[in-house]
Protein backbone atom coordinates (compact mmCIF):
# COMPACT_ATOMS: atom_id res chain seq x y z
CA UNK A 1 0.00 0.00 0.00
CA UNK A 2 0.97 3.26 -0.89
CA UNK A 3 -0.15 7.55 -0.17
CA UNK A 4 -0.65 9.69 -2.91
CA UNK A 5 -0.20 13.23 -2.48
CA UNK A 6 -3.86 13.59 -2.98
CA UNK A 7 -4.22 11.28 0.49
CA UNK A 8 -5.46 8.49 -1.72
CA UNK A 9 -4.19 4.89 -1.36
CA UNK A 10 -3.21 2.40 -3.98
CA UNK A 11 -3.48 -1.46 -3.45
CA UNK A 12 0.21 -2.71 -4.88
CA UNK A 13 0.20 -6.92 -5.43
CA UNK A 14 1.88 -9.34 -3.45
CA UNK A 15 4.55 -11.33 -5.23
CA UNK A 16 6.16 -14.59 -3.93
CA UNK A 17 9.01 -16.07 -6.20
CA UNK A 18 11.57 -18.85 -5.84
CA UNK A 19 14.06 -18.41 -8.45
CA UNK A 20 17.73 -20.22 -8.57
CA UNK A 21 19.88 -16.97 -9.12
CA UNK A 22 18.73 -14.05 -7.60
CA UNK A 23 21.32 -12.15 -9.85
CA UNK A 24 19.43 -13.15 -12.80
CA UNK A 25 15.88 -12.01 -11.55
CA UNK A 26 14.81 -8.81 -13.90
CA UNK A 27 11.29 -8.90 -13.91
CA UNK A 28 8.12 -10.32 -11.76
CA UNK A 29 5.47 -11.75 -14.18
CA UNK A 30 6.67 -9.28 -17.01
CA UNK A 31 4.86 -6.51 -14.82
CA UNK A 32 7.31 -5.58 -12.26
CA UNK A 33 11.01 -4.73 -12.97
CA UNK A 34 13.52 -5.72 -10.40
CA UNK A 35 16.80 -4.68 -9.99
CA UNK A 36 19.01 -6.42 -7.85
CA UNK A 37 22.72 -5.15 -6.54
CA UNK A 38 25.23 -7.01 -4.96
CA UNK A 39 25.27 -6.82 -1.26
CA UNK A 40 28.05 -4.66 0.21
CA UNK A 41 29.34 -5.49 3.22
CA UNK A 42 31.14 -2.77 5.51
CA UNK A 43 34.51 -4.13 4.86
CA UNK A 44 36.09 -4.11 8.50
CA UNK A 45 37.35 -6.66 10.46
CA UNK A 46 35.62 -8.02 13.64
CA UNK A 47 37.37 -7.75 16.86
CA UNK A 48 35.97 -9.84 20.09
CA UNK A 49 35.45 -7.86 23.30
CA UNK A 50 36.22 -10.87 25.01
CA UNK A 51 39.41 -12.72 23.84
CA UNK A 52 40.89 -9.59 21.76
CA UNK A 53 41.84 -11.62 18.46
CA UNK A 54 40.00 -11.41 15.18
CA UNK A 55 36.89 -12.22 12.63
CA UNK A 56 34.53 -13.29 15.53
CA UNK A 57 32.62 -11.91 18.01
CA UNK A 58 32.47 -11.88 22.06
CA UNK A 59 29.04 -14.03 21.20
CA UNK A 60 30.67 -16.91 19.81
CA UNK A 61 34.05 -16.70 21.47
CA UNK A 62 35.30 -20.14 22.89
CA UNK A 63 38.80 -18.57 24.18
CA UNK A 64 39.91 -17.29 27.02
CA UNK A 65 39.14 -13.61 28.05
CA UNK A 66 41.96 -11.12 27.66
CA UNK A 67 42.03 -7.45 29.18
CA UNK A 68 43.56 -4.79 26.70
CA UNK A 69 44.60 -3.06 29.89
CA UNK A 70 46.54 -5.68 32.30
CA UNK A 71 46.72 -8.68 29.70
CA UNK A 72 44.88 -10.58 32.39
CA UNK A 73 42.36 -12.90 32.19
CA UNK A 74 38.91 -11.03 32.72
CA UNK A 75 37.51 -8.74 29.96
CA UNK A 76 38.43 -5.44 29.65
CA UNK A 77 35.27 -4.21 30.59
CA UNK A 78 36.01 -5.66 34.00
CA UNK A 79 39.51 -4.69 34.79
CA UNK A 80 40.07 -2.45 38.37
CA UNK A 81 42.20 -0.45 36.25
CA UNK A 82 39.94 2.72 35.36
CA UNK A 83 42.17 5.41 34.77
CA UNK A 84 44.34 5.59 31.02
CA UNK A 85 47.55 3.86 31.00
CA UNK A 86 50.32 6.62 29.39
CA UNK A 87 52.65 3.78 27.72
CA UNK A 88 50.00 0.93 27.16
CA UNK A 89 50.97 -2.55 25.97
CA UNK A 90 49.82 -4.12 23.09
CA UNK A 91 48.46 -7.90 24.10
CA UNK A 92 48.84 -9.49 20.40
CA UNK A 93 51.96 -7.82 19.01
CA UNK A 94 53.86 -6.88 22.61
CA UNK A 95 54.73 -3.43 21.36
CA UNK A 96 54.84 -0.15 23.43
CA UNK A 97 52.15 2.46 22.67
CA UNK A 98 49.39 1.23 22.03
CA UNK A 99 46.60 -1.13 22.82
CA UNK A 100 45.39 -4.05 20.98
CA UNK A 101 42.43 -2.47 19.63
CA UNK A 102 44.33 -0.14 17.54
CA UNK A 103 44.03 -1.00 13.60
CA UNK A 104 47.64 0.51 13.35
CA UNK A 105 49.04 -2.89 14.89
CA UNK A 106 51.07 -4.56 12.95
CA UNK A 107 49.16 -7.84 14.11
CA UNK A 108 45.66 -6.13 12.79
CA UNK A 109 44.42 -7.84 9.92
CA UNK A 110 45.09 -5.81 6.59
CA UNK A 111 42.36 -6.00 3.46
CA UNK A 112 43.97 -8.11 1.05
CA UNK A 113 45.06 -6.22 -3.09
CA UNK A 114 41.59 -7.57 -4.14
CA UNK A 115 39.13 -5.77 -0.74
CA UNK A 116 41.43 -3.05 -0.57
CA UNK A 117 40.57 -2.45 -4.75
CA UNK A 118 37.12 -3.23 -4.46
CA UNK A 119 36.88 -0.74 -1.12
CA UNK A 120 38.38 1.57 -3.33
CA UNK A 121 36.01 1.45 -6.48
CA UNK A 122 33.28 1.38 -3.90
CA UNK A 123 34.06 4.49 -2.41
CA UNK A 124 34.51 5.69 -5.81
CA UNK A 125 31.06 4.76 -6.55
CA UNK A 126 29.65 6.67 -3.91
CA UNK A 127 31.59 9.93 -4.14
CA UNK A 128 30.45 10.14 -7.55
CA UNK A 129 26.59 9.36 -7.05
CA UNK A 130 26.75 12.32 -4.26
CA UNK A 131 28.37 14.88 -6.44
CA UNK A 132 25.66 14.23 -9.53
CA UNK A 133 22.57 13.94 -6.87
CA UNK A 134 20.05 16.84 -6.99
CA UNK A 135 21.25 19.30 -4.71
CA UNK A 136 18.50 21.03 -3.02
CA UNK A 137 16.32 23.74 -4.36
CA UNK A 138 13.32 25.65 -3.76
CA UNK A 139 10.10 24.94 -5.46
CA UNK A 140 11.44 21.22 -6.15
CA UNK A 141 9.84 18.53 -4.44
CA UNK A 142 11.27 15.24 -2.53
CA UNK A 143 9.68 12.97 -5.39
CA UNK A 144 10.23 14.85 -8.39
CA UNK A 145 14.15 14.51 -7.34
CA UNK A 146 13.57 10.71 -6.89
CA UNK A 147 12.04 10.21 -10.38
CA UNK A 148 14.37 8.72 -12.79
CA UNK A 149 12.70 10.55 -16.02
CA UNK A 150 12.84 14.03 -15.05
CA UNK A 151 10.34 16.44 -17.63
CA UNK A 152 12.38 19.63 -19.05
CA UNK A 153 11.58 22.46 -17.02
CA UNK A 154 11.27 26.61 -17.85
CA UNK A 155 13.09 28.76 -16.19
CA UNK A 156 10.98 30.89 -14.11
CA UNK A 157 10.22 34.26 -15.04
CA UNK A 158 11.19 36.92 -12.73
CA UNK A 159 8.46 38.86 -10.99
CA UNK A 160 7.11 41.90 -12.65
CA UNK A 161 8.65 45.27 -11.57
CA UNK A 162 5.51 47.23 -11.48
CA UNK A 163 3.51 44.69 -9.26
CA UNK A 164 6.37 44.47 -6.88
CA UNK A 165 7.15 47.99 -6.36
CA UNK A 166 4.66 49.85 -4.12
CA UNK A 167 3.15 53.45 -4.77
CA UNK A 168 5.39 56.20 -2.92
CA UNK A 169 3.42 59.11 -2.29
CA UNK A 170 5.57 61.87 -1.09
CA UNK A 171 5.31 62.61 2.60
CA UNK A 172 4.63 66.38 2.47
CA UNK A 173 1.76 66.08 -0.01
CA UNK A 174 -0.29 63.68 2.00
CA UNK A 175 0.90 66.33 5.14
CA UNK A 176 -0.97 68.80 3.06
CA UNK A 177 -4.04 67.53 2.17
CA UNK A 178 -4.23 66.80 5.92
CA UNK A 179 -4.04 69.93 6.84
CA UNK A 180 -6.17 71.69 4.69
CA UNK A 181 -9.28 69.29 5.37
CA UNK A 182 -8.75 70.12 9.25
CA UNK A 183 -8.70 73.62 8.31
CA UNK A 184 -12.24 73.40 5.59
CA UNK A 185 -13.79 71.66 8.94
CA UNK A 186 -12.45 74.74 11.04
CA UNK A 187 -14.65 77.23 8.25
CA UNK A 188 -17.80 74.84 8.27
CA UNK A 189 -18.17 74.72 11.87
CA UNK A 190 -17.69 78.90 11.97
CA UNK A 191 -19.68 79.16 8.88
CA UNK A 192 -22.54 76.54 8.61
CA UNK A 193 -23.58 78.36 5.47
CA UNK A 194 -20.63 77.10 3.56
CA UNK A 195 -21.67 73.75 3.45
CA UNK A 196 -24.56 74.56 1.37
CA UNK A 197 -22.61 77.10 -0.81
CA UNK A 198 -20.17 74.07 -1.87
CA UNK A 199 -23.11 72.43 -3.46
CA UNK A 200 -24.14 75.77 -5.32
CA UNK A 201 -20.71 75.97 -6.42
CA UNK A 202 -21.57 72.80 -9.04
CA UNK A 203 -24.36 75.05 -10.82
CA UNK A 204 -22.46 78.26 -11.70
CA UNK A 205 -20.54 78.88 -14.19
CA UNK A 206 -18.27 81.38 -14.00
CA UNK A 207 -15.65 82.05 -11.45
CA UNK A 208 -17.27 85.60 -10.78
CA UNK A 209 -20.24 83.49 -9.77
CA UNK A 210 -18.38 80.88 -7.58
CA UNK A 211 -16.49 84.04 -5.94
CA UNK A 212 -19.68 85.58 -5.43
CA UNK A 213 -21.51 82.66 -3.94
CA UNK A 214 -18.55 81.89 -1.50
CA UNK A 215 -19.02 86.02 -0.51
CA UNK A 216 -22.37 85.44 0.45
CA UNK A 217 -21.93 82.49 2.91
CA UNK A 218 -18.72 84.23 4.58
CA UNK A 219 -21.45 87.37 4.96
CA UNK A 220 -24.16 85.33 6.30
CA UNK A 221 -22.55 83.49 9.21
CA UNK A 222 -25.77 81.44 10.56
CA UNK A 223 -27.71 81.78 8.14
CA UNK A 224 -29.04 80.16 4.37
CA UNK A 225 -27.07 81.46 1.48
CA UNK A 226 -30.31 80.99 -0.83
CA UNK A 227 -32.37 82.81 1.90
Amino acid sequence: MRSHPDFSEILYPLYQTYVKDVMELESQNNELEVEVERYRGRNIVNQCYKCNWYHHKAGECESKARCLKSAGLHETNKCNITDRIPNPKCINCGEAGHVASFRGCRAFPKPSFTQQNMLNNLNSQQRTLNTNANRVRDNFSYSRALNPHPQQEMVPRNPSIENSQPVDIPTNTFKDMVEGLAELKKLMQEFPNLFSALKELKSATSSADKLSILMKAFDNSGTSVSG
